[in-house]
């Protein structure tokens, strides 16, 4: 089965240029996973669509309700430590690439910065795309 999902995006500076992208892309498979990471949660898995092939996640977008230096993640096992200070969208094979190859599991880190913060735990949202080859 063949699904599409549009992706839009718009950045406008104040006083100056903008850009806008709208497109397409077509996948065979999503998932939406919505997880809670608890306040000193550390590597907690979440696992991602199974995917045996490289290059098959063709989307990646992980959003919060809040973001901050004190969210991380990691992908599968590798030590590379991702700050999830901002959305993060990654559009095509080649950009979800620069993660992993074959993305099988994030494993999310939080700890609240200061005692002003109030939130216990933070809720991720996370959207994969899957292009079978």
């Amino acid at each position: 089965m063949n699904e599409k999902i549009a992706v839009t995006v718009k950045i406008d500076i104040q006083n100056g240029p903008n850009i806008s992208l709208n497109r397409i892309v077509e996948v065979d498979a999503y998932e939406k996973i919505n997880v809670s990471i608890k306040n000193e949660d550390a590597d907690k898995v979440v696992d991602l669509w199974p995917s045996d092939n490289e290059g098959e996640v063709v989307l990646l977008a992980i959003t919060s309700n809040w973001y901050g230096d004190t969210i991380t993640y990691k992908v599968n096992d590798v030590a590379d430590v991702y700050k999830l200070d901002q959305p993060h969208l990654l559009i095509g094979n080649s950009s979800v690439n620069m993660l992993d190859p074959k993305p099988k599991q994030l494993k999310f880190s939080y700890s609240k910065p200061t005692p002003d913060n109030k939130l216990d735990s933070i809720q991720i949202q996370i959207l994969i795309g899957l292009k079978t080859f």
